[in-house]
């Protein structure tokens, strides 16, 4: 069985061989599906821009790429059939949590064909959504839009990561991200 089994559209070539590259010089093993195929059991649909693991994951990483960078949001959890956000994490956890995200995305823009000799991320909200086992951090996928959980920022981040997607489309400046201090952390 593999570490990772990774599924994509021929159209995702670039951006599916990227993230294979990236596993795999962490050490871990890769199945690549160009298919609709069965997996551990399940159909692959292409619903997702690329999926990635084999378990999808029930917590969410907020990284808003804004034009000087990124900014890393606090992390959102799914608690039954609603989205929590903040979820405390160790301060490790996040930094280990950041340079993924990061180093993933910017492997994806040097793969895409539009990036020319300096990957560039677009600018925009992506949820890089993961799960913990132990001490270990476990991909699941990356959501290039505030999806569904980023509801969680509401009323609770400021800007919240719709505002956050829409500062960035448009090009509008993003300083800091906060969680209104009377929020508690889960």
């Amino acid at each position: 069985m593999k570490d990772w089994v990774i599924v994509g559209t021929a159209a995702q070539h670039q951006a599916v061989e990227a993230f294979a590259q990236v596993l795999q010089v962490a050490g871990q093993s890769v199945q690549i599906c160009w298919e609709p195929t069965v997996v551990d059991g399940q159909v692959c649909e292409f619903t997702h821009p690329v999926t990635i693991g084999k378990v999808a994951g029930d917590l969410w990483l907020p990284v808003v790429w804004t034009a000087k960078g990124p900014l890393y949001a606090e992390v959102i959890g799914r608690a039954g059939d609603a989205y929590r956000q903040p979820i405390h994490l160790k301060d490790e956890q996040r930094q280990v949590l950041y340079a993924l995200a990061r180093h993933c995305l910017l492997e994806l823009a040097a793969k895409s064909p539009s990036s020319g000799k300096t990957p560039r991320v677009t600018p925009g909200v992506y949820l890089v959504q993961f799960s913990l086992s132990g001490t270990e951090v476990q991909l699941g996928q990356i959501w290039p839009f505030p999806a569904e959980p980023a509801l969680a920022s509401i009323g609770v981040q400021s800007l919240d990561l719709f505002t956050c997607h829409w500062y960035c489309l448009t090009g509008l400046p993003i300083l800091d991200l906060t969680i209104d201090p009377r929020v508690t952390s889960l």
